[in-house]
């Protein structure tokens, strides 16, 4: 009897295919939850800014509600589009979604420097659910195959560059601040001003933020698959935080908040304008139909 071409496959082959409609479903699950977390966000942003919901002093309420402004009319759009068309199979919007997600995630970990209010567990829901959807989606994803689609024109020695120089100047800016700290003895301005016992901003970002876009820049310097996925998150990331910093500035300016740091506001436009220029060039280089024949570090 004859053997048809189906009576015969490969166990690797099967395998592949398991693992692949996995990662389908998982990250099918990510595109769903991103729905919630939409409507959360949106809720969260509205009280803040049109229903008075938080209790802090004015200097973190107007840089509060100066955030959600920016959550409204960016990151809530960009969830949804990025999100419906990552599901649709676009490798672009794939990164786009990543880093709106990386944006929720950070901007909710500042839950733990913000008054209690009647959306504590809205924050707290927001933070979860994004957190648990971000990392489900970094270990969903094949991070071999989405850096064999970008094209010799990407350009990964700037995108490398410009994240480090992030890193650098971030960690140099709250750095230098905790260190005069440490050594005087005093405590930094922002966390006068802010009212909190601590700076929170310095943890996250010190902590956080600086590694990630060290380590993402590091990995892109290297052609690691995961420099790839770590750079396009990272650079949309970039043009919300500086939006978000720039809406934080507009918003002490109309609250008219008698001290305003007013030499940062074209370094955050600068942010804004460096992270979409570079976001929109590394994400012209993704061939959708054709893989780049490359070895990957592992």
């Amino acid at each position: 009897m004859a053997v048809t071409e189906h009576a015969v496959r490969s166990p690797r082959v099967g395998f592949a295919e398991l693992i692949n409609n996995r990662r389908e479903a998982s990250l099918a699950w990510c595109y769903k939850a991103t729905i919630a977390i939409t409507i959360l966000l949106a809720v969260a942003a509205a009280g803040g800014l049109f229903f008075g919901a938080y209790r802090d002093n004015a200097w973190v309420s107007s840089q509060m509600r100066g955030q959600d402004f920016v959550s409204l009319v960016f990151a809530v759009p960009l969830l949804l589009a990025s999100a419906f068309l990552a599901s649709r199979g676009s490798t672009r919007a794939q990164l786009v979604w990543l880093g709106a997600l990386g944006y929720v995630t950070y901007s909710y970990l500042y839950i733990f420097g913000i008054t209690w209010n009647r959306l504590f567990l809205v924050y707290l829901l927001l933070l979860t659910l994004s957190g648990i959807t971000l990392v489900r989606a970094l270990l969903s994803l094949d991070a071999t195959a989405i850096a064999g689609k970008f094209n010799s024109k990407a350009p990964l020695r700037a995108a490398s560059r410009y994240l480090s120089i992030f890193g650098i100047g971030l960690g140099a800016l709250w750095g230098a601040q905790a260190l005069v700290a440490t050594v005087t003895g005093e405590i930094p301005k922002s966390v006068i001003d802010s009212g909190h016992p601590t700076g929170v901003v310095f943890i996250l970002d010190l902590g956080l933020v600086v590694p990630l876009f060290l380590i993402g820049a590091h990995l892109l310097r290297r052609r690691h698959p995961w420099g790839f996925v770590a750079a396009g998150a990272l650079l949309v990331k970039g043009i919300a935080e500086g939006l978000a910093l720039l809406g934080m500035s507009l918003f002490m300016y109309l609250d008219e908040y008698p001290v305003i740091d007013v030499a940062f506001i074209p370094l955050w436009a600068a942010v804004a304008v460096a992270s979409t220029v570079l976001t929109i060039l590394y994400l012209r280089a993704i061939d959708a139909k054709e893989e780049r024949r490359k070895e990957f570090v592992t």
